[in-house]
């Protein structure tokens, strides 16, 4: 079963399940703006990667749109819910975009993980597991280079966030 997650207004974030924790979403206190929340909203593009914690974790920030997201295993893919009649369609529309080999690819980094992770939104609290909805996101531990796209299909709009194996 594929778990939707929703925004509450600002990006997603994908966080390795041992740093939730560290990830602390809104600090009401913070004056400068730069809260884990704050730096997510900074990313520019359909993705990007930055920090979690003082241990080097990393974040998979799925930036652009408040878009409900999904993590679809099989195509290794976040599917971003920017315009379609139903969630099949547009899981679909993702599965046709990965197999496109005409599709242009928005290289958005190397995200870092120690296995397994959680979507969630990037205004939550890590620590606390009854702030917002989440989704688990199964990827073995490694580095992954993402790559981001949009498309529009007939009646489908989706943007596809994949991570592919990046060497080290």
């Amino acid at each position: 079963m594929i778990t939707w997650v929703e925004s509450g207004g600002g990006p997603l974030v994908v966080v390795p399940e041992t740093s939730l924790p560290d990830w602390r979403g809104v600090d009401p206190e913070d004056l400068d703006d730069t809260d884990d929340s704050a730096r997510a909203c900074a990313v520019t593009g359909l993705a990007g990667v930055i920090a979690v914690g003082a241990a080097g974790a990393r974040a998979l920030v799925l930036a652009d749109d408040p878009a409900s997201s999904c993590f679809v295993p099989e195509i290794r893919a976040f599917v971003r819910w920017n315009a379609a009649n139903d969630a099949d369609s547009l899981i679909d529309a993702a599965r046709t975009v990965v197999a496109d080999p005409a599709v242009s690819w928005d290289d958005c980094g190397v995200w870092e993980t120690d296995g397994p992770a959680v979507l969630l939104d990037a205004g939550d609290d890590g620590a606390d597991p009854g702030s917002g909805n989440r989704a688990p996101v199964a990827v073995d531990a490694g580095r992954w280079r993402v790559l981001a796209a949009w498309r529009e299909l007939p009646r489908t709009w989706v943007t596809v966030v994949r991570l592919l194996p990046e060497p080290r």
